[in-house]
């Protein structure tokens, strides 16, 4: 699968001059070839070969972040507070609602690594991963903004999306946070229920939500890292 599959119907074109940076877009259509970025087993696979330690995996529900040490213990046979995830702790929350977060798990899986690299040739900008797992009937997240740009491909399941129109902040960067704005009002721009395959686009700035239907949902987000002349000032002076 390359970036042009993951934009389809849309040509590179048409989406950098009618999309990229300006409003968001629901491709509407399954893109071939995209149980190569990942799949349900490639997850399967991971958890049972990789070990994963914070911040590398998270967990949410309704919009509130799991305390890791409810799902993390502590590597005591080394006496160092180095700390690895238990999956069996990750799966009793699971079941009780909680999504699972795997942050740039494209370094360790090579269909994901690969389509991050042709993004970031695309871009010519640093391009990350976060792969969300959701039970029937959940959502990690509340309504928020991100303050980078943002691509959602669904792997497995169906998610229901909701994109605000009206964005509180015009593209907005690492500095700045949604939640001030988070309890305010705003119309709905798009709603819709993205199908495996599909994809969507989304500007920073624009407030989203999604909650998984009667299945478990498998989705990744691909995320522009912008490093801009404010952020390299900020690192500066720090």
């Amino acid at each position: 699968m390359k970036f042009e599959d993951l934009i389809a119907p849309l040509s590179k074109e048409e989406f950098f001059n009618d999309y990229f940076e300006k409003k968001p877009c629901y491709f509407g259509q399954v893109h071939p070839g995209f149980e190569s970025v990942l799949s349900l087993k490639d997850i399967d696979h991971a958890i049972n070969s990789f070990i994963f330690t914070p911040p590398e995996f998270r967990m949410a529900k309704e919009g509130v972040i799991t305390p890791k040490n409810l799902y993390a213990d502590s590597n005591n046979k080394r006496k160092t507070e180095e700390e690895y995830i238990n999956f069996a702790k990750v799966l009793a929350l699971y079941a009780d609602g909680s999504t699972m977060i795997f942050e740039s798990l494209h370094e360790k899986l090579k269909g994901l690594g690969d389509f991050c690299q042709q993004m970031e040739l695309t871009f010519q900008n640093n391009v990350q991963s976060n792969i969300y797992l959701t039970p029937p009937g959940s959502k990690g997240f509340a309504r928020h903004f991100d303050t980078h740009e943002v691509f959602v491909l669904q792997i497995s399941g169906t998610k229901e999306w909701i994109i605000y129109d009206n964005p509180p902040i015009e593209l907005p960067v690492r500095q700045h946070s949604h939640t001030p704005f988070k309890e305010f009002e705003y119309p709905v721009k798009e709603r819709f229920v993205l199908k495996p395959g599909e994809s969507v686009y989304i500007p920073r700035g624009y407030m989203h939500e999604a909650k998984s239907n009667t299945d478990l949902s498998l989705h990744v987000t691909f995320g522009l890292v912008t490093y801009n002349f404010k952020d390299f000032l900020e690192d500066l002076l720090n």
